[in-house]
């Protein structure tokens, strides 16, 4: 339970995820939002 989330955590690589993800991200304001590769759901 980091920081009390008990959501996925995916830590930074210099932005390598908001990039090598880009079909699954939607990059906002507030920062980015993952979807799952499986269904389509957030993450």
């Amino acid at each position: 339970r980091f920081m009390n989330w008990e959501r996925p955590i995916l830590t930074d690589s210099g932005g390598f995820q908001v990039f090598s993800l880009a079909k699954l991200l939607k990059r906002e304001e507030q920062g980015v939002v993952f979807r799952s590769h499986l269904d389509g759901a957030r993450v």
